[in-house]
Formats: structure tokens, C-alpha cells, sequence
């Protein structure tokens, strides 16, 4: 996402993204919306303040004085709430539209609608044709059966999968190559012993509050293995 700062400091290069990108978003409305972000979070500091002066006051004002210092001070406080509630609501309107620009892009990128616009630069090695209709990693896991990829999700969170069957056999295999690999190159094997502390996320939502009680993993997945059991 664009800051602000840089927003305002490279207004053309932005205009320059949208117009290029076609994103429908009014520059002009959103800088205007900025401004009066922060003229009110500056008008809002200036009333506590006041307020603040006007508190420091009350106890060395005079009895008859009293009165309209706290009028005072409670009209600046009625006004300073007033504008954070109309404040909160334009900051989540301008975040929404800065989240909407896109990133400034090369200026040497051909411009246009998709990727057919897209140059060819330099081409390495032959093109391979297949007989057959090739597919993309994810499908190929899932034809196959290698990795959990959706009950995993409702364990770790999004983001996460768990290779299973011949996938995670390769895994292993390619972590002890490696291995070899580092250690042929005059680097020392080593390896890290598991802290008997308890882990931070066993309370916080990914794995049950108990500790003696492991979450079920089939035996054909590999990557998790629910919480470690207290010694």
C-alpha cells in the first residue's frame, strides 16, 4: 500500500499507475480526504489541549469563575468527541481508497489491457510441448493425493499445507541431500535440541489449551504433530 507521504510527494507517477493500470480511483478526492484527516486529528489535539489548559486553571480559579471554566472545558470535550466519531469514519473511507491504488509500475512496461501486452525480453532454452494438457502444481498435488491442503487450514491457519505420501518422502530425501551437501562444503553438522518450555501458541487459539492432550494427525501426514506432551 502507498503512503500518503509518498503519494503527495510522487502525485504524477501515481496519476501515471492509475490512468496505465485502469483502477477507478479519484486522486483528487482522495488527497482532499486526507487533508481533512488530518485537520481534524490537528483540530482534535487543539481541544484536548485547550482542555487540558482549562483544567489546569479550575483549582486556582476564583468560585464565581468556576462555572464557565467548566462550561468551557466541557464544550471542547463535546467537540473533540463529535469529531473522532466523524474522524474514525474517514479513515476507514480513506484506507479503503489507498488500499485501491496500485503499485507505481516500470516506466519502461508496455501498457495494456492483460498480459498479451506483456514483451518478451529474452527467451532461455526451448519451449517444451506436451501431448497432454500440463497442470499447475496445485492441481498435480490434488490429482495425486501428496499434501493436505484444506483440513490443514482449520489446524494451522491459512497459508499452510501438509505434504503426505510419496511428496513427503521427496521432502526428506531433498533435506538430507541438502545435509550432505552443507556438510561436504566443510560445514558442521548440527543439531538443536527441543525446549522443555511450554509453546506460546498452545493457549492461543491453533492448538487446545491442554497440554496432555494432542490434537489427532492421521500418521499419513507429515508437517504437524500437534502439541508436545508435558514432561
Amino acid at each position: 500500500m502507498l503512503s500518503m507521504d509518498f503519494i503527495r510527494a510522487n502525485r504524477a507517477d501515481v496519476e501515471r499507475a492509475i490512468r496505465d493500470k485502469g483502477v477507478g480511483i479519484d486522486l483528487d478526492a482522495l488527497i482532499a480526504l486526507d487533508a481533512e484527516v488530518r485537520g481534524a486529528k490537528g483540530e482534535i489535539e487543539a481541544l484536548r489541549a485547550s482542555r487540558n489548559a482549562i483544567s489546569a486553571r479550575f483549582k486556582d480559579a476564583a468560585p464565581q469563575d468556576r462555572a464557565e471554566l467548566g462550561a468551557e472545558a466541557k464544550a471542547a470535550g463535546a467537540r473533540a468527541s463529535e469529531l473522532e466519531q466523524a474522524l474514525s469514519a474517514k479513515e476507514t473511507e480513506l484506507r479503503g481508497l489507498t488500499m485501491g491504488l496500485p503499485g507505481v509500475p516500470w516506466t519502461g512496461a508496455p501498457v495494456g489491457p492483460n498480459e498479451d501486452s506483456n514483451v518478451v525480453v529474452r527467451t532461455e532454452g526451448t519451449v517444451p510441448s506436451f501431448d497432454f494438457a500440463p497442470l499447475d502444481h496445485v492441481a498435480l498435488i490434488e490429482k495425486n493425493d501428496w499434501a493436505e491442503l484444506s483440513r490443514i487450514v482449520q489446524v494451522s491457519g491459512s497459508r499452510t499445507y501438509c505434504l503426505k505420501g510419496r511428496l513427503a518422502l521427496l521432502e526428506t530425501k531433498l533435506m538430507g541431500w541438502a545435509l550432505e551437501q552443507i556438510a561436504g562444503a566443510g560445514s558442521p553438522r548440527s543439531r538443536c535440541r527441543r525446549s522443555r518450555a511450554r509453546p506460546r501458541s498452545s493457549t492461543r487459539g491453533n492448538f487446545p489449551g491442554m497440554s496432555r492432550k494432542p490434537m489427532p494427525c492421521p500418521m499419513t501426514m507429515r508437517g504437524w504433530r500437534g502439541p508436545p506432551r508435558s514432561r
